[in-house]
């Protein structure tokens, strides 16, 4: 009986003790920008503001030349953001490895 209200009390202490869980996942709990993160944005960009089916280069047109010159005209663009520019350029790079 002695043993069976120890368990009891050790079983119930556990209850109340707070062990530190971490989920699985490649997920950083930092809040610094991944490479992933990074190529994943600037393909968005580039998609949705200078190669979409609007605007001046279709998807189609779109090749490791045109990609070079896409990116090195990226200074003079002035409806994109520093940031914008430099994930649209390492999209660019790392994509078509320029």
């Amino acid at each position: 009986m002695k043993y069976f209200t120890v368990l009891a009390l050790i079983a119930a202490a556990m209850l109340f003790v707070q062990v530190p869980a971490f989920a699985s996942g490649s997920a950083s709990a930092g809040d610094g920008a991944s490479p992933r993160s990074d190529y994943a944005k600037g393909k968005a960009i580039t998609f949705s503001k200078l190669v979409c089916d609007t605007c001046a280069m279709q998807k189609a047109d779109l090749n490791s030349e045109s990609a070079m010159t896409l990116r090195d005209s990226l200074g003079e663009m002035e409806d994109l953001s520093a940031e914008e520019k430099e994930l649209v350029s390492e999209y660019l790079t790392r994509r078509y490895k320029l």
